[in-house]
């Protein structure tokens, strides 16, 4: 059975977009603003982003979408420096420039529900957020280590949002050794999550590993490359390593979850 892959969308940004504070805009340079693209004009985040963030920004949206993740609608945008002249790092640029953006959805971060709640909404959130697993084991798929409480948009209870995969592919600034199908490499939501399981509840996330390694297995990582534009950001050499990563790995899956849930893989 064949997935399809959803495209990450062209775009230019609308001059107006304002840059967010610290607490809201994490590490990177991000606005919040409207893009033009062909399907209309769209409220989106607006981040600034250097080479390897912004593709793996751009695959990690495109693999995840392809199976069926709430991820919000990505895009490739052209900017200018004069589109968002409070931006530090176009300035320094000094002509136009790539960036990654974000559809708005209207929720906010978990770390500003945390700031405006208290630290009980955690408890909250994962009494009601049934699909938590998936969302660790997807970033197992993509060795992303980042999925921190600023990277959960929470909408009404029970409804996640995923976002910020610059840090997917072992972090921001990998090559192509540090891409290793079999290798357990950090997970924040894991370490969060798994300490916390009784026996049976891991073992049925096992089995949803093995569940999903069928199913990331059917995403084509080369279209996957393609349709997120990865390809023309990457060299050749690149572009197979990450292809061959994607692949391997969703085989490789049941392994890696299985040593993060303590539960040694025996081949049953």
């Amino acid at each position: 059975m064949a997935i399809t892959i959803p495209g990450i969308e062209l775009a230019n940004v609308v001059p107006g977009a304002v840059l967010l504070g610290a607490d809201e805009k994490g590490v990177n340079e991000t606005f919040k603003g409207f893009i033009d693209a062909a399907s209309g004009r769209h409220g989106a985040y607006i981040k600034i982003l250097g080479g390897r963030q912004l593709v793996n920004e751009l695959i990690g949206t495109t693999v995840g979408r392809a199976v069926g993740l709430p991820i919000p609608q990505g895009y490739l945008l052209r900017v200018l420096p004069e589109d968002l002249p409070e931006s530090v790092l176009l300035k320094n640029h000094g002509s136009e420039a790539l960036a990654f953006g974000s559809r708005d959805i209207g929720e906010p971060s978990l770390t500003r529900r945390i700031k405006d709640n208290g630290d009980w909404v955690i408890d909250q959130l994962f009494s009601t957020w049934r699909e938590w697993d998936t969302a660790m084991i997807f970033d197992d798929w993509i060795a992303n280590g980042d999925r921190h409480p600023g990277n959960l948009l929470v909408g009404k209870p029970g409804e996640v949002w995923l976002i910020d995969h610059s840090h997917s592919f072992t972090g921001p600034n990998w090559n192509e050794p540090d891409l290793i199908p079999d290798r357990m490499y950090q997970n924040q939501l894991g370490q969060a999550r798994v300490p916390k399981l009784t026996l049976p509840e891991r073992m049925a996330v096992r089995t949803k590993a093995g569940q999903l390694s069928s199913t990331f297995g059917l995403v084509d990582p080369d279209l996957a490359l393609t349709a997120s534009f990865a390809d023309r950001l990457l060299n050749v050499s690149e572009v197979n390593t990450v292809s061959n990563f994607l692949q391997a790995r969703a085989a490789k899956l049941i392994d890696v979850v299985s040593s993060r849930l303590g539960i040694p893989n025996l081949g049953v």
